[in-house]
């Protein structure tokens, strides 16, 4: 959601440049880890859009 309302209100730059395309819903975890690193890199481990968390959770490298 918080994407989606950024895209909307127009305020992230990078997001108006590279637009998602779609939900994450029912992806492999390769995908959403590709989203996760992509859109919220900085993101901490322990928010759900962390790419590092979501590695740690899943046991990945």
């Amino acid at each position: 959601k918080h994407d989606s309302f950024l895209e909307e209100e127009a305020e992230d730059a990078f997001l108006l440049t590279y637009p998602r395309n779609g939900s994450l819903v029912g992806t492999s975890v390769a995908h959403t880890l590709h989203y996760c690193l992509f859109y919220h890199y900085l993101a901490p481990e322990d928010r759900l859009s962390s790419h590092k968390g979501i590695m740690k959770a899943f046991e990945v490298c």
